[in-house]
């Protein structure tokens, strides 16, 4: 079956991840290409179509700008690859937008971000920043982080809270409102499910399917808590509506994930036909991330 994933950190996992002794750019380069050929042969025995990859901003530091550029360039060489050897889409999308610049006085910058494709903004990460606060602290966007939001939405791209406070999404579900413009959580679970900071409440669930949005479902183990993953997938269709339940794996961005790896993705949804009907499982793997993102 093809899917699409809304999540994955492949980029950042390459250029902040250790092999050894050595980075990814101090490998040879026939042990570079080695790491990108098996996750992309991954992807396509998986039946991947549509892989999003994040540009992942920790923080706003010059080594956090640092590594945007170096993800930048890596997805430039990944995209082609990726699109040739599975006869799909790659998408860039940014998890954390502080450390890009992205504010109105900063247009040049966040101009060039969306210049070169990202079709998915997250504003924070797990940590406080000058846009935003992140999942499980108190507040908002702040008066940068509303300016970042409302110029990404006037780009087209589709606003992300998966880490976001729950305040800042409140902001952000305001703001799309505003612009009848559609909201995801792209890795995320149910709160009602497990407690986690990073699951959403069933208030942010109906909101996503309101605005036409979607709630990508991860696969980390620490946020499924004591149901499986399946249970979280038929919990947001059973909320939200099959147009709004889909895949946001954060492979690369986890320890043991459940499925494994991209290549686990055909069992994955085996395990599924036991809930779903064939047009309801064919929305989640693909057609509904498909409509917001092609």
């Amino acid at each position: 079956m093809r899917y699409a994933d809304l999540h994955c950190d492949f980029l950042s996992y390459l250029a902040e991840f250790r092999f050894g002794n050595l980075t990814f750019t101090d490998l040879p380069s026939a042990a570079r290409s080695a790491v990108i050929d098996s996750a992309l042969n991954k992807w396509k025995s998986g039946g991947c179509k549509i892989q999003c990859f994040a540009l992942f901003c920790k923080g706003e530091s010059e080594a956090d700008r640092e590594s945007i550029q170096t993800q930048r360039a890596l997805y430039q060489k990944i995209k082609p690859a990726f699109e040739a050897l599975t006869g799909g889409k790659a998408v860039l999308t940014v998890e954390g937008g502080a450390t890009i610049g992205a504010t109105r006085g900063e247009l040049t910058k966040l101009s060039s971000l969306f210049d070169s494709g990202v079709k998915i903004f997250s504003p924070v990460w797990n940590n406080q920043n000058s846009l935003s606060a992140p999942c499980g602290a108190a507040g908002g966007l702040t008066k940068k982080g509303k300016e970042a939001i409302a110029y990404a939405l006037e780009r087209g791209a589709i606003p992300d809270i998966s880490h976001a406070s729950d305040g800042a999404a409140r902001d952000i579900f305001a703001l799309a409102a505003e612009r009848k413009k559609a909201v995801c959580a792209t890795h995320s679970m149910v709160r009602a499910l497990c407690p986690h900071v990073r699951n959403l409440t069933d208030t942010q669930i109906k909101k996503i399917a309101e605005s036409g949005g979607v709630a990508g479902v991860n696969f980390v183990r620490d946020f499924a808590g004591k149901y499986p993953v399946e249970k979280h997938v038929e919990y947001l269709v059973n909320l939200g509506g099959e147009d709004m339940a889909a895949i946001g794996s954060d492979f690369y961005g986890t320890e043991r994930p459940y499925p494994e790896n991209p290549e686990k993705m055909p069992e994955f949804f085996r395990a599924l036909e036991k809930k779903f009907t064939p047009r309801q499982l064919e929305k989640f793997a693909f057609s509904n991330a498909a409509r917001l993102l092609l």
